[in-house]
């Protein structure tokens, strides 16, 4: 990744203030050494907040770096000075990490000593940071994982953030013993994983109200060997030459880095590294792909084909955000669709009319006369035209006004409720359907809206006509601000970015925390899990199917009603 995109992730962490969330009250003038970090292009940096008084000079001395490296990550603060409150981004030097990392260890033990802890000879006492494994701390320490695990009393390598750790002191021959440990855990893992035959049902979302996904709403494993650490290269246009900076995809990246914090918190370590293909190159490597587990983007057919093409035939790529590119899993191979399409979408629509429609029940097709059809209408009329519906159809002209009151009342019946299909993605015309509409609704017809998700993102519809309305979609996204696990995300999000995260942000958190999942859980063969691995996420439900091509598709849909008491329901 260029320096460009290091100058644009840095200023856009500036601007929407990463910050330490546990970090003390300042008391003091002199620089405190952050305990958060941040990763660019695969380097760590510590991410630190600018306090009052704070100067460069303190705050270059207190890192153990020059001056120019901060401004060389920073590089609005060489044009306007450090500000409080702003983040920057500090290079780590590695001296004066083991010094850090002593300071750290006195703070441990005397932490140890005042909780009344006694003490046989010297302790080592580490604090887990969000990104470490039991791998990592082994390796910094020059012991077994094995050792760490006896000395803790350890059960599993689970870790949490901020957890204490005793760090016991290197053996002789720790490395070989280390190796033995690995292969020796490895066989364990395989041997149990041959056994886990029984099917275990999803839970329902209020029993995985958690982060994560649990082993009991995967599929049974039979062949898989998990994975300790899942290699994520991303490829996004961020447009970042620090003038014209893509917000949803970075919001995307953000949601993706809080994903990534989450895994590290349950066990899951990942190295997410990010490609800006904004100016039409794809600036990675055939090797890089070849390492990489699990790849994300580009996000257009035609940068997702010329990826195909350019040296990545043999891995899945994800197609995160265009529903328009499930054309390609249809007619290629090693491509996973996450966004529903707008066909799968219609599809599941008829079908909830069809379950709810009763005998007195009208069904009123209503669109737009001489106007061209998108694809999307086509496929909406399709999908009605195949189903056993008794439809009425009804067309008019915008221009005819409310004179289509007196033909559309005809249609109607005064007993049953009549259910109103708009085939329009029209903003004009929808408006005018609606206004409509709540005049017939004025003149006492029970009436029900189905339309396109499009319908709820225009700006010129009054949301009080939609609720009159009943309005039924069914959509690729749907953010429930009444589930707790939204809420907990919300509430994270803007402790560390703070702002407010978009659908995108809650895109990358989803996609990043399922497949990152779902690989270090099945290694390298986690594609084969995916028809099995049906799951609600934040934002999106994730259900895959195999196409005849060999790719995957997503038929997870979110179904939404607008209800007459203001309420937004989602619809089991």
């Amino acid at each position: 990744m260029t320096n460009k995109i290091h100058i644009a992730i840095a200023a856009f962490l500036m601007l929407f203030g990463v910050s330490n969330a546990f970090a003390q009250d300042y008391v003091a003038p002199e620089v405190a050494i952050s305990s958060e970090k941040v990763r660019v292009d695969g380097q760590l940096y510590y991410s630190h907040i600018v306090l009052e008084r704070q100067t460069l000079y303190s705050i270059a001395k207190a890192y153990g770096v020059t001056i120019e490296e901060i401004y060389q990550m920073n590089p609005a603060v060489r044009e306007s000075g450090l500000k409080k409150n702003a983040v920057i981004l500090i290079p780590i030097a590695k001296p004066q990490e083991k010094e850090v990392a002593v300071a750290q260890e006195k703070n441990s033990d005397k932490e140890e000593k005042s909780a009344g802890k006694e003490e046989k000879g010297q302790v080592r006492m580490h604090t887990v940071k969000w990104y470490e494994n039991l791998e990592s701390i082994a390796a910094d320490y020059g012991v077994t994982v094995e050792q760490i695990m006896s000395a803790n009393n350890l059960k599993t390598k689970k870790l949490s953030s901020r957890q204490k750790l005793i760090i016991p002191e290197p053996q002789e021959g720790a490395e070989n013993k280390q190796a033995e440990t690995e292969s020796k855990q490895t066989e364990t893992e395989n041997e149990q994983t041959e056994h886990e035959v029984e099917h275990v049902q999803p839970a329902s979302e209020s029993e995985t109200a958690g982060r994560e996904i649990a082993e009991e709403d995967m599929a049974p494993v039979t062949d898989f060997a998990s994975k300790e650490k899942v290699e994520i290269t991303m490829l996004l246009p961020l447009k970042a030459d620090g003038n014209s900076c893509s917000h949803n995809n970075m919001d995307f990246y953000c949601g993706a880095l809080l994903a990534a914090k989450d895994l590290s918190e349950n066990g899951i370590s990942s190295d997410i590294r990010i490609y800006d293909i904004a100016d039409g190159n794809i600036p990675v490597t055939r090797s890089r792909l070849e390492a990489s587990d699990i790849i994300i983007g580009p996000v257009s057919s035609g940068d997702i084909t010329r990826l195909k093409e350019a040296g990545c035939k043999d891995k899945f790529i994800i197609s995160p955000l265009d529903p328009r590119a499930e054309s390609l899993a249809r007619s290629r191979d090693g491509i996973i669709q996450v966004p529903t399409s707008h066909d799968v979408q219609h599809q599941e629509l008829v079908r909830w009319i069809e379950s709810e429609v009763g005998s007195k029940d009208a069904v009123v097709m209503i669109s737009e006369k001489g106007a061209r059809q998108s694809e999307s209408i086509s496929q909406l009329k399709a999908a009605v035209g195949n189903s056993t519906l008794p439809v009425r159809n009804f067309s008019y002209s915008i221009l005819e006004g409310r004179s289509v009151l007196e033909p559309l009342e005809r249609l109607l019946n005064q007993e049953g409720r009549n259910r109103i299909i708009i085939a329009s993605e029209s903003e004009a015309f929808v408006n005018d359907v609606i206004r409509n509409v709540n005049l017939l609704i004025h003149n006492k017809f029970d009436i029900v809206l189905y339309g396109p998700a499009k319908i709820r993102n225009f700006e010129t519809i009054e949301v009080e006509n939609l609720h009159n309305g009943n309005l039924h979609i069914c959509t690729s996204y749907n953010i429930d601000y009444n589930n707790e696990r939204v809420r907990d995300f919300i509430y994270r999000y803007r402790a560390l970015f703070r702002t407010e995260p978009t659908q995108y942000a809650f895109q990358g958190y989803d996609i990043i925390y399922y497949f990152a999942t779902l690989c270090a859980k099945f290694g390298e063969n986690w594609d084969r899990m995916l028809t099995v691995s049906e799951k609600d996420m934040l934002q999106s439900n994730f259900n895959f199917v195999r196409t005849e091509s060999g790719s995957y598709t997503n038929k997870g849909v979110r179904k939404v009603e607008y209800e007459k008491n203001w309420k937004v329901r989602t619809v089991k």
